[in-house]
């Protein structure tokens, strides 16, 4: 229709309308509308380059307004206005070059038909923008569809939708604004499944560092890498093992270790009760740090990983509540409120009491963990761990050694424990080893007749969890994490009757 059939057109004010009895009877027909009677939706998931728009800005300049496809919008009930259904680049392109009017299609559509419509008109265009999607989807499950509907709506698999999401939730904020930005620049060639992959990456300081890799290539006009590239270098940032000192061939390759024949009397003490093994500190120090690198043990002993790193040429940090007399360098301190800065030392190795199988300070010591009830010793054990992320940097290794008990036939599983409280304040577990007990309250005649008559196992093997510390957290953000996740766990724990 032209602009000679006024007859559709009313005027309010100064301004064109046309009649709402009318605007019925012209569902589906392309019509001349004013542009200022048509208002963009809230829910176009466009993306249109600068560079794009621009040239598209220019023709419509030189060709006129029988030049472009019709826009698409629908009349709103209550409304003196149309909203879009499509087309809003060639609208605001339609207003920046001051037309009056503008060819459109008015299409009688619900809120929700148009929605769909307006995405599956720019999925086939080619012209998403992941964010935007991403925030679609996200509004149309928190007014309570379910991922199977929404990817019924948009005709898309619930996959698609969940993959859609967590690149509001996985990404880094900064990721997010830059990528943002970039797209509407230029064409970057960035696509969704790049950012997918970055979004699959836990780590948000591995993701900066593949993100950087990204916009150099774009900013140098250099081709993206594939997905198949980029998977590739998200597994050398995320199997990265760093640091290894040593021949391959000392370290034990499975995790079962192989038991210690014999303790060795010139690292700590072999008479203290529940010394730790110098194989155990040797192998960890070889896997985890380099020489001269800061080692921290929070509850020393007898000293066997001061020993054992001093002979590695490590520097190591000895604490512990109640330090025996023969060891000057055993500073006392309670493994709760570390003496250390945040971020201070290159690794952490645990070895917490197994509860109360042997007691360490007599009278009990504030502090002194086998000195508890249980459900204090994990709220405790909770606080340690909270000062180990605190003083771990980040990327580095926490090796805990605990093992289970078994008091009046219950069966106590500290690792397990201690596993889920190190997750619990942030630490990740990186892996699990196996290592047999040699000399043990379970080799006595009394534990093997108990044993036999109660139907039930010796224990024979304590348990190293090895966590890592993520590559990137403010410390303010360290710290308050550490603070919420003691104070949730303490409001759980139930005591043990």
């Amino acid at each position: 229709m032209t602009l000679s059939e006024s007859r559709f057109f009313v005027r309010t004010g100064n301004r064109l309308t046309i009649h709402p009895v009318v605007a019925g009877s012209l569902a589906g027909k392309v019509v001349l509308i004013p542009v200022e009677d048509i208002k963009p939706n809230s829910f176009n998931p466009n993306m249109m380059p600068k560079q794009t728009y621009e040239t598209m800005l220019q023709d419509m300049g030189c060709r006129g307004i029988d030049s472009i496809n019709p826009v698409e919008v629908r009349p709103v009930e209550g409304c003196p206005h149309y909203e879009l259904v499509d087309g809003q680049s060639r609208w605001a392109a339609a207003r920046e070059l001051g037309w009056r009017l503008i060819r459109a299609e008015i299409r009688l559509l619900s809120l929700e038909d148009a929605k769909a419509e307006c995405y599956r008109k720019n999925r086939l265009r080619g012209h998403i923008d992941p964010f935007k999607e991403a925030a679609l989807f996200r509004s149309e499950i928190e007014s309570g569809l379910s991922y199977r509907d929404v990817a019924g709506k948009f005709e898309v698999s619930r996959g698609y939708v969940y993959e859609s999401l967590r690149l509001l939730t996985g990404l880094h904020p900064d990721i997010v604004r830059r990528a943002q930005e970039l797209s509407t620049r230029v064409d970057t060639g960035l696509t969704r499944t790049h950012l997918e992959v970055l979004a699959s990456i836990k780590d948000r300081a591995q993701q900066r560092i593949l993100f950087e890799k990204m916009v150099g290539a774009i900013r140098s006009g250099k081709p993206l890498m594939t997905s198949r590239e980029l998977e590739v270098e998200k597994r050398k940032l995320t199997h990265a093992t760093e640091p290894i000192d040593v021949s391959p061939g000392l370290l034990f390759q499975e995790n079962v270790w192989p038991a210690e024949p014999q303790r060795d009397n010139g690292f700590g003490s072999s008479s203290f009760p529940g010394n730790c093994s110098a194989m155990v500190c040797r192998q960890s120090l070889y896997r985890y740090t380099k020489p001269n690198e800061i080692v921290l043990d929070p509850m020393a002993g007898s000293g066997t990983m001061v020993d054992v790193a001093n002979a590695l040429a490590r520097r190591c940090i000895a604490l512990d509540i109640n330090p025996v007399r023969y060891r000057t360098d055993i500073i006392r301190a309670d493994a709760r409120e570390l003496p250390l800065g945040d971020a201070s030392v290159d690794f952490v190795f645990l070895h917490p009491p197994y509860w109360n199988l042997h007691r360490y300070s007599d009278p009990p010591l504030e502090g002194d963990l086998s000195a508890m009830r249980y459900d204090k010793f994990l709220a405790a054990c909770n606080e340690v761990l909270c000062e180990t992320f605190r003083v771990l940097r980040p990327g580095r290794f926490t090796v805990a050694l605990s093992g289970d008990i078994r008091k009046e036939l219950r069966l106590y599983d500290i690792p397990s424990e201690l596993s889920l409280l190190g997750r619990r304040v942030g630490l990740q577990l990186y892996d699990k080893i196996v290592k047999p007990i040699v000399r043990e309250r379970s080799n006595s005649i009394r534990s093997q007749i108990l044993a036999s008559r109660c139907n039930f196992h010796l224990i024979k093997f304590e348990t190293l969890l090895v966590f890592r510390k993520p590559s990137e957290l403010h410390q303010c953000e360290l710290r308050f994490t550490g603070i919420i996740k003691r104070l949730s766990f303490q409001s759980r724990v139930r005591p043990v009757a």
